[in-house]
């Protein structure tokens, strides 16, 4: 990119043409740095997008909402009440109990002989770590880790993929929108998908608070919004759409050399240090 760059741009700015939309591309460090934190409040408004209203529930999705309010809002919870350091140290025993299934499955192919695919370990580690943290110890009930994995993969697939509105926004208005009926629809099918499966996450948590069960001895991410919902002034789509931006966050804040070093680490009995790191990164 930074070849492209210097090229057709500056050193490290090139600006392209997508369709009908001028998109400018910080190649470096540096340019990236202007962009994201400097010029971070210039940069931060995104044009609305139908495909991002359904997906991201509206304007309750901090990863798709417009900058304002409602926007900061949501991260001020994500940041204060569900990635803070102190929370991140409670995760602690989840993590280290995940790891030892993982160094346990590698123990028993060692012993019978057999080959370990690493890359597919190592993904599955990371997708049920993540529901853990959103959904508590119960995740793996029903296939709700599966589901999830699915979910996330389909739904970053979509927004990946190629998308009328994205690149001629003119287009997408013709006739009442009909060329975005397609798109409509399949963001409606993802949103079913995730309504599904949150709202039963939801209501299981509602049902376990609302019973005299013994408290559980880990607090996951479910828990803390419900428990914040009154004072943020969240309706039900906040909630819905907070928990599934944390799921995407996460996922795809867990790098696989991180998890490795973490693997060792606790092969090995020592301390895991670094997931601090890991969550500072992905609350920043």
């Amino acid at each position: 990119m930074r070849r492209l760059a210097a090229r057709h741009g500056g050193e490290d700015l090139m600006l392209l043409r997508l369709g009908m939309v001028p998109t400018l591309v910080a190649s470096s460090p540096r340019a990236a740095q202007a962009v994201l934190r400097i010029h971070d409040m210039s940069m931060a408004l995104r044009p609305r997008s139908i495909f991002f209203d359904i997906i991201g529930y509206g304007p309750s999705d901090v990863g798709f909402a417009p900058y304002g309010d409602g926007w900061r809002q949501a991260k001020r919870l994500m940041t204060t009440h569900l990635l803070n350091t102190k929370k991140v140290q409670s995760y602690r025993a989840a993590r280290e109990e995940e790891v030892e299934m993982v160094i346990d499955k590698i123990r028993s192919a060692a012993t019978a002989g057999a080959a370990v695919d690493m890359t597919e370990l190592l993904s599955s580690f990371t997708m049920d770590m993540v529901s853990r943290l959103v959904a508590g110890q119960s995740f793996r009930v029903d296939g709700l880790n599966k589901a999830f994995k699915d979910m996330v993969d389909d739904t970053t697939a979509a927004l990946g993929g190629f998308n009328l509105e994205n690149f001629y926004p003119c287009l997408a208005k013709v006739a009442g929108g009909v060329l975005m009926w397609p798109v409509r629809r399949k963001a409606e099918r993802l949103r079913d998908r995730w309504d599904k499966v949150l709202d039963k996450v939801i209501d299981e948590h509602l049902n376990l608070a609302a019973t005299s069960a013994p408290a559980r001895h880990e607090s996951d991410f479910t828990d803390v919004i419900q428990s914040m919902k009154e004072e943020y002034g969240l309706s039900g789509d906040s909630v819905k759409g907070i928990l599934n931006v944390s799921l995407q966050l996460l996922r795809f804040g867990f790098s696989f050399s991180l998890i490795n070093r973490t693997i060792i680490s606790l092969s090995h009995g020592f301390a895991i240090s670094s997931e601090s790191c890991l969550f500072r990164d992905i609350r920043n």
